[in-house]
C-alpha cells in the first residue's frame, strides 16, 4: 500500500510538473493570411507586453487559425538566454535581455507573415471555439472580415445586428470559452479587399466586441496593426463595402 501510494504521490507530480511547464503568460491567436490582408507589424503596445513576458521568463501560446476554422497551437518560450538551447544560461542584465527578446518577437512576426491560408476563405471565429483558453490574457491578430458562420461578413452585409449575431451563435451552441480580457489587433486589408470606412469599422468592432463578450471575454481593446504589404498569394473573395446610411453603429456590450 506504501509502495501504491507512493507511486500515486509520484504520478500527481509529474502532473504536476508537466502542467506548470506548459503554462503561459498570454495567448496569441492569428488568422492565416489570404492576399486580402497586409503582412502584420505588431503594435509597440504589444511588443512591449512580449518584452516584459520574456523578462519575466515566461512563455507564450502562439495559435495559427487556418481559413478552414483548423488550428494549430505552439508554446514559445521567450526567455531570454546566450543561444538557441532552452539549456543556454539565461541573460539576466536588461541591456542584454532586451535584443534577445526583439529577436524572438521579430521571430513571431515572421511566422506569421509566412503562414498562408490554405484556402481564400477567413473562419476566426471557429478556429477560436476549438481552443482551450485559460484565464490569461489573449491577443487576437487578424482582419476580423470572416468568409465563415457564424459571423460571415458577405451574409452580415454590413447590417445585420450585433445582438443578433450573438444570438444565433448562441442557438448554435458554438461560443468560445474564453475568461479574460482580449486585445484584437486589427490586421490592414489589402489586395481586392477595399479599404473599410470608419462606418464599416464600427460595425467590425461592434460585432465581434458583441460575440467575444458574450464568449466570457471581460474587455475588448482594438489596435491597429501596421502593415502596407500583402504577404500571402492565396486568393480571397473581397467583402463588398456599400455605402452606410444612417447614423454611426454604436458599440455593444463591455469594451475597453
Amino acid at each position: 500500500l506504501v509502495a501504491v501510494l507512493g507511486i500515486g504521490a509520484y504520478l500527481l507530480g509529474a502532473f504536476k510538473s508537466i502542467s506548470e511547464t506548459n503554462a503561459v503568460a498570454r495567448q496569441f491567436v492569428y488568422s492565416a493570411l489570404t492576399a486580402n490582408e497586409s503582412g502584420v507589424a505588431l503594435p509597440a503596445a504589444v511588443k512591449n507586453d512580449l518584452r516584459q513576458i520574456g523578462l519575466a521568463h515566461q512563455r507564450i501560446a502562439l495559435t495559427r487559425v487556418d481559413s478552414t476554422g483548423e488550428v494549430t497551437t505552439t508554446v514559445i518560450d521567450l526567455t531570454p538566454r546566450t543561444g538557441d538551447s532552452p539549456k543556454d544560461p539565461v541573460l539576466k542584465v536588461t541591456d542584454r535581455a532586451i535584443p534577445a527578446i526583439d529577436a524572438k518577437i521579430a521571430g513571431i512576426e515572421k511566422t506569421i507573415n509566412s503562414s498562408p491560408a490554405t484556402t481564400g476563405n477567413r473562419a476566426l471565429y471557429t478556429g477560436l471555439t476549438k481552443i482551450d483558453f485559460t484565464n490569461v490574457p489573449v491577443t487576437i491578430i487578424s482582419s476580423g472580415i470572416d468568409l465563415a458562420n457564424p459571423d460571415n461578413f458577405r451574409d452580415l452585409n454590413w447590417t445585420v445586428p450585433a445582438q443578433d449575431v450573438l444570438a444565433n451563435v448562441k442557438k448554435a451552441g458554438a461560443l468560445a470559452a474564453l475568461h479574460g480580457p482580449v486585445t484584437f489587433v486589427v490586421v490592414p486589408t489589402a489586395g481586392s479587399q477595399p479599404q473599410l470606412s470608419q462606418a464599416q469599422k464600427n460595425y467590425r468592432q461592434t460585432v465581434w466586441t458583441s460575440v467575444l463578450i458574450g464568449s466570457g471575454a471581460t474587455s475588448v481593446t482594438f489596435i491597429d496593426a501596421d502593415g502596407p504589404v500583402a504577404s500571402s498569394s492565396t486568393p480571397a473573395p473581397a467583402v463588398p463595402v456599400p455605402g452606410m446610411p444612417g447614423p454611426p453603429i454604436q458599440p455593444v456590450g463591455n469594451r475597453a
